[in-house]
């Protein structure tokens, strides 16, 4: 009964995403336009005119912000990363005319990258974030006018449209997969979706990648398209405005990283007693657990990466249009060595498991353009299928190798010891 519960939130879900992808698809393209511009053009609070466009950066006091707005029916800008960027989405969140907002962007507020840096930078802003605005201040002009060559262009910014539907329709297939896993946690999730929808969503939806993993549990492709598919109606049913511009995001980012991944693990200890005592394992582990840790560290919204790390991100953004996330790359490929025969095996689908959750975080990135998630999403699977097919052709070619010197060994052996009795025999005939 649960398989089919778990059946019908798939087709479900599939049969949704045939009307929600295109018309996402169509606004995430409407909206790739970005306007460009200084501080200057950009108004403040204090003086606002009507209609007017005010750039927030400093601490404000968001409730009478947003009456101010309002009064004056000007748009509200929001600077990425600024001090006063929270209470600018709070102001947002507190006026009326809502359609009226931007975001902003400063790619090097303190003149400390290179401009290699400065343009990559802008570029993630746009593929990754969709903002709005990207201030020229500390632009050098060849990166502006690289930029401008690639990009579509805006006078004005403007932010994403409202998608002509209620969002809770795509809810449906959410709780249905989660009732595969608990009717009754299906149920008290459906009752607090009445008071709070987008955290019962939340709590929902990661709730349902144990379900998704229990019931695809067939081969890494199966389990890949299965997290990619709960990912996208998880996207659809948080596609408002605020979550597509922004203002809102998706709750429990840390917890959808470690709670599959972290179950698998302790199961996985739980069912080899044997790893414990074992010196290799408990190396293995030690680096696994730094590795676990930055991982933690650098999942959420604003983290911040390590220098070598943004050059090896831009890097690959120059490469592949849309850096693949590298855990994925990492876990994938693990993935795929979790199905074969081995002690490790069930290292491999701890490793393999964390790449299924971040791919479903990708779609929880509701305000990324929807064709951006769902290329960087294949992009990583697919360069982990050819790493994992180079490894286990090497393993092949090593297995081989090792066959043939151990059949040339015993061959050498037995004509070393034929030669011997031929000697011996030879011997004896001769006395």
């Amino acid at each position: 009964m649960k398989f089919y519960l778990y059946l019908t939130g798939i087709v479900i879900s599939i049969g949704m995403l045939v009307i929600f992808l295109p018309i996402r698809w169509k606004v995430d393209l409407y909206s790739s336009r970005v306007a460009l511009g200084s501080r200057s053009d950009y108004e403040s609070l204090d003086n606002m005119t009507k209609g007017g466009y005010v750039l927030v950066e400093k601490k404000i006091n968001p409730r009478k912000a947003a009456k101010m707005l309002d009064d004056k029916s000007a748009y509200l800008g929001a600077l990425e990363f600024s001090d006063g960027y929270k209470d600018a989405l709070e102001a947002e969140r507190i006026r009326k005319k809502k359609e009226l907002f931007f975001r902003a962007f400063d790619p090097d507020p303190k003149r400390i990258y290179t401009p290699s840096e400065v343009y990559a930078k802008m570029r993630r802003a746009v593929l990754e974030r969709s903002v709005d605005l990207i201030l020229l201040d500390h632009v050098p002009e060849n990166v502006y006018e690289k930029f401008k060559k690639e990009f579509r262009v805006s006078e004005r910014p403007f932010p994403h449209p409202e998608l002509p539907w209620k969002r809770w329709i795509f809810s449906i297939p959410v709780f249905l997969i989660l009732s595969s896993l608990s009717p009754i946690l299906s149920l008290l999730m459906l009752v607090a979706a009445l008071l709070n929808y987008d955290i019962s969503l939340s709590i929902s939806s990661i709730l349902s990648t144990l379900a998704v993993y229990k019931w695809s549990k067939k081969n890494p492709f199966y389990l890949f398209f299965s997290f990619m598919l709960l990912g996208l109606i998880t996207n659809a049913s948080m596609s408002d405005f605020f979550h597509m511009n922004g203002v809102l995001d998706f709750r429990g980012v840390k917890l959808s990283l470690i709670l599959l991944p972290g179950l698998l693990f302790l199961k996985g200890l739980s069912d080899n007693a044997w790893a414990l005592k074992d010196k290799k394992f408990k190396l293995v582990l030690g680096i696994i657990v730094i590795i676990i840790g930055y991982y933690i560290y650098r999942s959420g919204n604003y983290a911040h990466a390590l220098p070598y790390e943004i050059r090896i991100r831009d890097f690959l953004d120059e490469a592949f249009w849309i850096r693949p996330r590298f855990k994925e790359i990492f876990g994938y490929t693990f993935l795929f060595f979790a199905f074969s025969r081995s002690k490790w095996s069930f290292l491999y689908e701890f490793l393999g498991s964390i790449a299924l959750v971040s791919t479903f975080n990708t779609f929880c990135h509701i305000k990324t353009p929807i064709y951006t998630s769902i290329y960087r999403s294949l992009l990583a699977f697919g360069i982990a299928l050819g790493f994992y097919m180079i490894i286990k052709g090497g393993m092949k070619v090593a297995e081989n190798r090792t066959r043939a010197d151990e059949i040339t060994a015993r061959r050498h052996n037995g004509k070393q010891r034929e030669d011997g009795e031929d000697s011996k025999g030879f011997g004896e005939k001769g006395r």
